[in-house]
């Protein structure tokens, strides 16, 4: 067939992009993106920030603060990891986001 091109791109290995970076690849992306965690309420106000980093300090598990806050635990520990993330909250020994192991 004369005048057909093939139009597959190869790309080499991509690097992880840094925080706050733009992935010029995803912004006009070849096949649909995936939207993490799409369905979810990941936005908080400070005033639910604050209840959480309260309980977080008195040892609350996530059970005990998403029932505070009236929200799935799945919110409450993506919120704990930003928190953490961010410094806001501090992980304990021997513990992962309200779980604690044996000492």
């Amino acid at each position: 067939m004369t005048g057909t091109r093939n139009l597959t791109v190869e790309r080499p290995y991509i690097k992880a992009v840094p925080n706050h970076g733009v992935d010029k690849h995803k912004l006009r992306p070849a096949t649909p993106l995936i939207m993490a965690w799409d369905g979810y309420d990941l936005t908080w106000t400070e005033h639910e920030t604050e209840i959480i980093r309260q309980m977080w300090k008195h040892d609350a598990e996530v059970q005990e603060i998403a029932q505070a806050v009236d929200r799935p635990e799945i919110e409450v520990i993506l919120l704990l990891l930003w928190m953490v993330e961010t410094g806001k909250i501090v992980l304990k020994p021997n513990e992962v986001l309200g779980w604690r192991g044996s000492e």
